[in-house]
Formats: C-alpha cells, structure tokens, sequence
C-alpha cells in the first residue's frame, strides 16, 4: 500500500466508524476480506498453521491473531494492544423531553472529553438499537441530526473567563422535531415494539479533513485511538510468514478504566491466549511459558508540544507532530514501558529508518494512561507504550501528522516480522 493510499485508506475509516460498533464490524470486515477466520468463544476451535483468526466479544472488543506455519506450544507471542472507543456524549433516551418548541436529547459523558468542543457543530447519532423479539441488534447511523447550542455572548457576557459547563444542564442536544411523541422508537422512525435498549452517541458528522498546503495533516474526530487500530488492522492483515504468534487487541472501554467483560482488564485476552495454547495441544503450563518468552505494544495517543502552550511539556521530552511515533514512559506505571523493551525498539526503529520520539509527563503535571499497564499486570509480559504525537487529545476534532500514522503502521510491520 502507498503512502498516499494509505492516507486515503485512513480518512474513509475515520469517516465510516462513528460508534465503537462501527469501527469493531469495519475491523472484522477487513480481516475477513483478508482471509481471516471468525472464530466463537462458545464453540470449539480447531486451528491451523499459517492462517489468520479473529474473535469479537460484545461486538465492540476483538482480538485477531496470525498463527506461524508450524505453529506449537510455548511459542513466543508478539501483541499489539490498541482500543476502539473515544470520550463522546451518550444519549440518555428515557429522559428525552419538549423544551421551547424543540426535542431536548440529554446525554451523559462517556470518557473523559473536551466539553466545549462539541458545542455549536453539526452532530451526527450513531450506535446500535436492540430488537426485543430477536434480541439481535442492529446499527444505527443518522447524520446532521442535532447540535448542542451556546448561551449567546449577550445573554452570558462571562462565556470567554473560562466559566464550566455542567453535563446535566448544559449539554443537552436539540434536534428538529414536530413529532408529540419524544420516545425513542418515534425519534428513530421505528414501531414502539421494535426497541427496547439502545446504545446510542452523538459524534462530530463533518469529515475527516487533511489540511495545510503539503496535505500533511490531519484534522478528524476520534483520532484517540482510531489511529492506532488503524495501523494494527492493517499490519497485521500484512503478515505473511512469522516465526512467533502475532495478536492483536482491539480493546473496548479504555476510555473509562476498561473493567468490563470486553476491556483490557478481563479475562478475554489471557482466555483467547489459553485457547490457542490448548487448540495447539498445550496445557496451561505451556500457556505461562508462551506468556513468560512473550512482548506486547501499546498503542495509544500522545501528546504533541503545543505552539500556544509550550511550557506544558518538558523540553526534553516533548515530541512534535510529523517527526515520529513517540515513546512514552512514566516513572509511576501509567504506561508499561520497561528499560529493555526502550532499549530494544530504539534499536529497532534504528535498524528499519523509522522515526522515534520520546515522551514523558513534566514532573509536575499528572499522567494519563493507557490498557498498557493493566495489560503487563494480567499476563506478566514486558511492554512498551508508543503512539503517535496529536493535538487536542480527546476533543471533538483531534489533529496530528498523517507521515506519524503510516510511521506508527510500519513499527508494526517491523515488530511482527
């Protein structure tokens, strides 16, 4: 795939993911495509050297993996983790209500977002809607169908000294609607039995954006973490012939701790490892071997150096869009990264002419995470955490260099080859 292609190829998915399902089903269908094998955590498996598979839990979590040709036991792994959710307001839709001649659609934050940047845009609702008599779910995807609107400078003369806005009575969204009827079945054009559950967010509709007069950047929602995914998705489609098993967690919920059925910390990425070791013919012996000689990625956002605000960065430990995938590091354990696997992809990245960066928090200033350390904690393997350098993390719209993602994707490469 070319650089170009590559860009392309990354817009069309930032575009066609607006909900964690979304970006899971995109995920599945390209590894289908590819020739991977869907496989289910309640049926046995029955695997074979060479080829490629994949199970999803929740229909927003999935782990891929690539099996060697001669695949055995207490074969070392190579794991790439990465996430599919970004911070986003969710629909509360029992609480839709009538207010001022207009439908008031109240959320909750999902995440830890950016606010006032959701504020006066066109948004978009997507996620799934559940059939009671099936159980089954299906998508659901509406654009340009609300916007959440500012008090007007005149009526609120403070609105530029940094006043708060509070979820529950500022950020209710309004849509256009003349219906009586404000239930979720009616907003959806849908039968009152149709539905009964959904999970439903609003997210930025407008698309992505490659901007500047060299097209280098990229301004996009949902860049935390679509970006990372991105790169593993087709990197590990790549593989052709490896020594070692390569997997690949495409995580859901990291952006509110990941203690769910399908986030890092549970039980599906050490329970898929056990399986593979036993549809091998191992124990769990040899499944504590595999993970003790095993390595794992993380990939995530971080934090470029901001022109306006320099001093939030140590100098030293500032990296700059367009100049590399950054190595992040954190003396208290908020990412994974240990001495040797620094070391080890330093050396990598040297040896395959791939930019590097480092990055780690000023001393003063509190550190976010990623599913880096809860994913070390779980399997006991040495990581590494890495992404690439943007703007505006956890905005509406995100910004960063679009050489970093194709930089991030070939990393991949090198380490599963």
């Amino acid at each position: 795939m070319t650089t170009n292609d590559f860009n392309k190829s990354f817009c069309r998915f930032i575009d066609a993911n607006p909900s964690v399902f979304h970006a899971t089903k995109n995920v599945v269908d390209y590894l289908e495509q590819k020739g991977f094998t869907k496989l289910k955590e309640n049926q046995p498996w029955s695997l074979k050297g060479g080829k490629g598979y994949f199970v999803t839990r929740n229909d927003s979590s999935i782990i891929a993996f690539v099996l060697p040709k001669k695949a055995k036991t207490q074969m070392p792994i190579r794991l790439v983790t990465s996430h599919l959710d970004s911070p986003a307001p969710r629909l509360k839709m029992r609480a839709i209500r009538e207010s001022a001649g207009l439908t008031m659609l109240p959320i909750e934050i999902y995440g830890g977002t950016i606010l006032n940047t959701w504020l006066d845009r066109p948004l978009g609702i997507a996620g799934r809607i559940f059939n009671h008599r099936t159980g089954a779910f299906t998508f659901f995807k509406r654009e340009h169908a609300a916007v959440i609107p500012n008090l007007a400078i005149h009526l609120n003369r403070k609105c530029n000294e940094g006043e708060a806005l509070n979820p529950q009575c500022d950020m209710a969204a309004i849509i256009d609607d003349d219906s009586t009827d404000c239930s979720l079945p009616a907003l959806l054009n849908m039968e009152e039995n149709e539905a009964i559950a959904s999970e439903l967010f609003l997210y930025d509709d407008a698309p992505a954006a490659i901007i500047g007069p060299s097209k280098s950047i990229i301004n996009a929602p949902r860049l935390d973490n679509l970006t990372s995914a991105f790169a593993a998705m087709c990197a590990i489609a790549d593989i052709q012939n490896t020594p070692e098993i390569c997997i690949s967690f495409f995580a859901d919920n990291e952006e509110i701790g990941s203690r769910t059925p399908q986030g890092a910390e549970s039980s599906f990425l050490k329970t898929i490892i056990t399986r593979i070791m036993f549809a091998l013919g191992g124990s769990l012996e040899d499944t504590y071997i595999t993970l003790a000689n095993s390595t794992f990625i993380s990939a995530d956002a971080a934090h470029a150096l901001h022109p306006n605000h320099p001093e939030k960065h140590d100098p030293k430990y500032a990296p700059l869009m367009g100049y590399g995938v950054a190595l992040k590091t954190n003396v208290s354990g908020r990412y994974c990264t240990t001495g040797p696997m620094l070391e080890k992809f330093i050396r990598l990245a040297n040896e395959n002419d791939i930019a590097l960066q480092l990055f780690t928090n000023r001393a003063d200033m509190p550190c976010g995470s990623t599913v880096g350390p809860t994913t070390a904690a779980e399997l006991g393997m040495p990581g590494i955490d890495l992404g690439i350098p943007m703007l505006a993390m956890h905005s509406a719209r995100e910004t960063a260099a679009l050489s970093d993602i194709h930089d991030l994707y070939e990393l991949m490469r090198f380490y599963w080859k």
